[in-house]
């Protein structure tokens, strides 16, 4: 696949991740609260974050394989989105804490992107350093 194609597929990819949790989320929040838009706004954070710290660096790093990293870590953030959050939605509603769900796999998001992103970043960037090997 060409770099600009990988890119685009990458994107797709966070929206539709995004859309799925963004969907269990309105599903699951009832009636329309001022509050909930907050809520929602949280629960697609990390693919935004995401997308945003992708572009960036695909703009200002010399290292050619980001896309293809962020490609590879946006469909573990999806698999780990249609692991999680339809769980819930179709689960049987009998836990008072289900809801802590839509706290806590944001951060989850937010941290395992980030860890993930910055391993794949040096291994990239090493093996461009170190082509032979050491």
């Amino acid at each position: 696949m060409q770099r600009r194609q990988v890119i685009v597929f990458k994107n797709y990819v966070l929206l539709a991740a995004a859309f799925v949790a963004a969907g269990v989320g309105f599903a699951m929040s009832g009636p329309f609260e001022p509050g909930s838009v907050v809520i929602l706004f949280w629960i697609i954070s990390p693919y935004l974050y995401f997308l945003l710290a992708t572009y960036l660096f695909e703009r200002l790093t010399s290292v050619t394989q980001v896309p293809a990293i962020g490609l590879v870590i946006s469909f573990l953030m999806l698999g780990f989105t249609l692991i999680t959050y339809p769980s819930v939605l179709f689960g049987d509603h009998n836990s008072s804490t289900e809801g802590l769900i839509f706290i806590f796999i944001p951060f989850w998001l937010y941290v395992g992107s980030t860890a993930l992103g910055g391993l794949g970043l040096l291994v990239a960037w090493l093996s461009n350093r170190y082509p032979d090997g050491m």
